[in-house]
């Protein structure tokens, strides 16, 4: 039996192409040095991305 909350959930996984959504998969790996390296302007840090 499905229920109100589960269908909400999965809503939030299932992109619905007719309202034209989009998934977006984003990888915030090493997110932060990528942070300190706009925010210093440090020319070897940007190097490094």
């Amino acid at each position: 039996m499905r229920s109100k909350i589960g269908k909400q959930v999965r809503s939030a996984f299932i992109v619905d192409y007719k309202k034209n959504y989009q998934m977006l998969s984003v990888d915030y790996s090493q997110i932060e040095l990528r942070v300190l390296a706009h925010l210093s302007k440090e020319e070897n840090l940007f190097k490094g991305f």
